[in-house]
């Protein structure tokens, strides 16, 4: 797709943080008295439609692997599975979790031995709570 202009390009960017186009329009620097029109024009063009679908979509797979979006969701599973007293379904979520912290923190800046042990201790701890043998935490 070929490149917009800048302000479709600022458009698309405002919408796709705040899906209102009177307030993308107004964001990319049109007039407060056309923002409106102005943004159901911009929406009406299918290269701006277009551009916008591209971003979510970047969007969605960006917050689908953030680890943040990965550890939620382990954590639902984690609950469920206590709560339908399946423990060695929680101590292998429990071991996901400390892999995709483990990574994060390998990653980002708050990386470092003392994270990594107190990462193993918690888990150790959990493990003992669950009744469940010492977690494997050779990759950590």
């Amino acid at each position: 797709m070929p490149a917009l202009k800048q302000t479709y390009e600022a458009f698309c960017q405002a919408y796709v943080a705040n899906p209102n186009a009177t307030a993308a329009a107004q964001s990319a620097g049109y007039l407060l008295d056309h923002a409106h029109q102005q943004g159901y024009r911009l929406m009406r063009r299918p290269a701006i439609a277009e551009r916008i679908a591209e971003l979510r979509s970047q969007q969605a797979e960006r917050e689908c692997l953030a680890p943040e979006a990965l550890l939620s969701k382990l954590d639902a599973a984690f609950r469920a599975a206590l709560k339908n007293d399946q423990p060695a379904a929680a101590a292998r979520i429990v071991e996901a979790q400390a892999k995709i912290a483990a990574m994060s923190m390998k990653m980002g800046a708050h990386h470092g031995a003392p994270a990594l042990d107190a990462l193993r201790k918690a888990l150790s701890g959990m493990a003992k709570q669950l009744g469940l043998p010492e977690p494997q935490l050779d990759a950590l």
